[in-house]
């Protein structure tokens, strides 16, 4: 039986943290955003983490690459104001993505 491939919905600091994990516990990751501009994450040891793994990582935006994956993690950053109100638009328009774009069979993970 071979390993489920694992995708990400939101390439944001949660998104590309959680794809290096997967990535380097052997899965093959499937990184995809809307958003075409590099985000620059600052987390230790994360660039080297990407790179070691970069074979399981693939980075994308074409939605039909989401087809593959057999679990899908809804995993963009909630931002919230000092009020404490989040606000989840960008949660919900990944959400739709996965459930309107995706094998039938894959699980979503919000």
């Amino acid at each position: 039986m071979s390993q489920p491939i694992v995708g990400f919905l939101g390439m944001s600091h949660l998104g590309t943290n959680y794809a290096a994990a997967a990535a380097a516990k052997g899965f093959a990751t499937i990184c995809f955003d809307t958003n075409d501009n590099q985000i620059e994450i600052f987390e230790p040891g994360l660039d080297d983490l990407l790179k070691k793994n970069h074979d399981r990582l693939n980075f994308t935006n074409n939605i039909q690459d989401l087809n593959q994956c057999d679990l899908l993690f809804i995993s963009q950053d909630v931002p919230t104001d000092d009020k404490g109100k989040s606000d989840l638009s960008q949660v919900i328009k990944y959400l739709q993505i996965a459930m309107n774009q995706v094998n039938l069979q894959a699980h979503i993970i919000i």
